[in-house]
């Protein structure tokens, strides 16, 4: 892969990784007490977090399951055979991702277990209970259901790679009818039990890329405009249609639109930032694997803390929607930045060498 490709790769996980800190800074699901807000109505506050949360930073994580399945069969190229490939690249990930992924459950779990301790946390970290749980509840916690929600992409793309042979078959085989399945299973909200079908089809598309070798061609800026004038307009529909419509599929479909036309155009549009900003997004990519697992549930912390102060005002939501993922990216580089400058051995076993 040249380095270009490589760069911009980098650079669009980067911007991926603080869209998906914007997807959970949503905090309408909050009901504060003597606070006359309607979290149930349609208000700008509404519009505007749904808007981005809901909408336009959706298109975010799929890039991390897409880079996940291109790469993973992308590394198949060193390898005779996809049977040695197999074994060595799944003992391979239980380093970088399964143990991660269990260091970084207990660690929260053990934290939060401390901060539970205190009264004034005890109330205002309200979305786990430490002390209520049962046996059987905190074992889900720990390994299937983790405190820092997000890393359930680490257990998902692990079980995608586990299955990395079916897959395999599949695109070989089907080529790309594989990927209109799984296409049609996303939109009828099929329920694959183990799997998301809107993450396996990203998974796949990604592994299709490198597998039957399609060609993504650039666009020029003057038809940039269409795919971005179908994102913005997509997700304004989703939003309003996610409110006054009880139609589960037109919501499938405009939630379908939104995303893979903000794909299209997070792709396209890296080309056409300054070579300076590409530089800068190359060099935070460094910390994206920390970022990702870190911000949550530091970010519902921050925002259950600003709630505590500010729970009689009406605007304490749009305030907090700001704010909030304001204070969590600069602590999580900072925190990222002290870590592995030193304590780089532990910092390097919890990013899984990253």
């Amino acid at each position: 892969m040249d380095t270009q490709t490589s760069n911009k790769i980098r650079a669009i996980a980067t911007i991926a990784i603080f869209g998906i800190i914007g997807v959970h800074s949503i905090n309408l699901y909050k009901v504060l007490p003597g606070n006359s807000f309607d979290t149930t109505a349609f208000t700008a506050t509404y519009f505007i977090e749904n808007l981005f949360s809901h909408g336009l930073f959706r298109s975010c994580l799929p890039f991390f399951f897409m880079f996940s399945g291109f790469f993973y069969f992308y590394s198949f190229r060193k390898f005779d055979s996809f049977g040695v490939y197999y074994r060595s690249s799944i003992t391979k990930r239980l380093r970088t991702i399964v143990l991660p992924y269990l260091l970084w459950n207990i660690l929260n779990y053990l934290v939060f277990a401390a901060l539970q301790l205190v009264p004034f946390f005890r109330n205002t970290i309200t979305f786990v209970q430490i002390y209520d749980m049962n046996l059987w509840e905190t074992l889900i916690v720990l390994f299937y259901d983790p405190i820092p929600y997000p890393i359930w992409y680490l257990r998902d793309v692990m079980i995608m790679f586990l299955l990395s042979p079916i897959l395999y078959f599949l695109i070989k085989r089907l080529k790309l009818t594989v990927l209109v399945i799984f296409l049609l299973c996303w939109l009828l909200e099929i329920d694959l039990i183990i799997l998301r079908p809107k993450n396996l089809f990203f998974f796949t598309l990604g592994s299709s890329i490198y597998l039957l070798n399609l060609q993504i061609r650039s666009i020029r800026p003057k038809y940039l405009i269409f795919p971005v004038l179908l994102w913005i307009v997509s997700a304004v529909g989703r939003t309003f249609v996610g409110y006054y419509s009880d139609s589960d599929v037109l919501y499938s479909f405009t939630y379908i639109m939104t995303v893979g036309s903000g794909v299209v155009v997070f792709w396209h549009a890296v080309d056409f930032l300054p070579e300076t900003i590409i530089a800068k997004l190359v060099k935070a990519n460094h910390y994206v694997f920390f970022i990702f697992a870190a911000h949550e549930p530091l970010m519902t912390v921050i925002k259950g803390i600003i709630f505590k102060f500010g729970s009689q005002n009406p605007s304490i939501y749009m305030i907090n929607y700001i704010l909030a993922p304001l204070l969590t990216i600069p602590t999580i580089l900072f925190s990222a930045y002290l870590a592995g400058k030193f304590f780089s051995k532990p910092y390097k076993i919890l990013t899984g060498g990253r």
